[in-house]
């Protein structure tokens, strides 16, 4: 309780001038930070993506791949299942904001909101789409990209061909109600078009409260470097790390990947993510557990006279979803200390036609551990190819 109270006093402090300028380019901060006014131009912000794809020019209706991987990575973080995939897929890997560290710019801003981290998903997925002139994507997404990945999917479920997210389970299921006796409600309003069930299974208590621990943490690191001293919170944020993974805190130790950068590369102004989300658990304005308005250009939805409205206007869970529309695959490390799905997520994935889950002997990175057997599972799902529950990719498949 007290460390609840902690944390939300400081979210509450910081929400007045959380939007403040790196110092210096080399991520060196000191007093007197330089403030950045946000405006509406975030809306129209594209991820800085990393294309590659060995398929040969003349060959047309080249598959859309697109990348997203988590807190701390960039865009190496997938180099090795990009480059299985290129020979069949046009593969475009993204990055979070601030995490392609070669491109953060002296007075850049250091903190995004779940909304507009969403705006750049939109806008980079949906710009590229144009660029090549495809009409669905699949999506690769780990750790923190699931969080708004499992956003995407529900919102353009039509533009999403397989959905495969590692590591990171959904946390409600989504189902779709009768159309035409939701006519009289909002035509925008996606939670009066769905039903939400959430997965029970139970993580543990104990497991809770070591996902609570460390990402509170990483919320408490935030501030301290926006606050005091960049230098101080990346000293300390970096051992955290170290330690974290030397006591084996959400894999066990002797996994040799603990992700795509070590943990000297690491900078406290990447965890914007975490308190984005928890300040909605504490923040005055919204609530976690609550819906939030998101306003989006990219919408599908048709309004009463037929035509494709100018933006989207709805409540938006903030929980993640599962839509009943979209193929998933979920792809999770068999040996890690710290879960982040839930029994019931994995059955219910079972049941569904299309869908899958698998366990992978490895961490939470477990396509750095495995990275042959990841590419295969991913190939073959993306060709129609589903490996039941429990099955080792070596046995015979069923075909969709």
């Amino acid at each position: 309780l007290s460390l609840s109270l902690s944390l939300s006093l400081l979210i509450r402090w910081s929400s007045y001038d959380r939007r403040r300028g790196l110092e210096s380019s080399s991520f060196r901060g000191k007093r007197g930070f330089k403030m950045v006014k946000a405006g509406s131009k975030k809306k129209n912000e594209v991820f800085n993506i990393v294309e590659v794809c060995d398929v040969p020019k003349d060959q047309s209706d080249v598959p859309l791949l697109f990348m997203l991987p988590g807190v701390p990575d960039d865009h190496s973080a997938f180099c090795k299942l990009a480059d299985e995939m290129k020979d069949t897929h046009r593969v475009v890997i993204a990055c979070l904001p601030l995490y392609d560290q070669n491109a953060v710019k002296k007075g850049q801003e250091v903190y995004y909101s779940v909304e507009e981290v969403l705006f750049m998903l939109e806008n980079t997925v949906f710009g590229v789409m144009e660029k090549y002139s495809v009409s669905k994507v699949s999506m690769v997404v780990h750790d923190m990209g699931c969080v708004f990945g499992y956003h995407f999917a529900f919102l353009h479920p039509s533009k999403v061909n397989s959905f495969i997210s590692f590591d990171i389970g959904a946390t409600v299921k989504c189902t779709k109600k009768d159309l035409e006796a939701e006519r009289t409600k909002s035509a925008f309003d996606k939670s009066a078009l769905y039903q939400f069930k959430s997965f029970k299974g139970g993580k543990g208590r104990l497991n809770m409260a070591k996902m609570m621990f460390y990402q509170w943490s990483f919320c408490l690191f935030y501030l301290l470097g926006t606050k005091v001293s960049y230098d101080i919170s990346n000293l300390l944020l970096q051992n955290f790390v170290r330690v974290l993974n030397w006591t084996s805190f959400i894999q066990k130790r002797e996994h040799k990947h603990t992700s795509g950068r070590s943990a000297s590369d690491i900078r406290c102004f990447i965890l914007y993510p975490y308190l984005a989300v928890w300040s909605k658990v504490f923040g005055k304005d919204k609530s976690l557990m609550r819906n939030y308005t998101y306003v989006s250009k990219h919408m599908d939805a048709a309004g009463s006279d037929g035509k494709r409205p100018e933006t989207y206007s709805g409540n938006l869970p903030v929980f993640l979803p599962l839509s009943d529309e979209v193929k998933c695959l979920f792809m999770y490390g068999s040996e890690k200390t710290l879960t982040f799905h839930t029994e019931s997520f994995l059955q219910e994935l079972k049941s569904r036609p299309g869908c899958a889950s698998m366990g992978v002997e490895g961490g939470h990175w477990f396509y750095w551990d495995k990275p042959d057997l990841v590419a295969k599972v991913v190939r073959d799902f993306l060709s129609g190819i589903v490996y039941n529950y429990a099955d080792s990719p070596r046995l015979k498949p069923s075909r969709l």
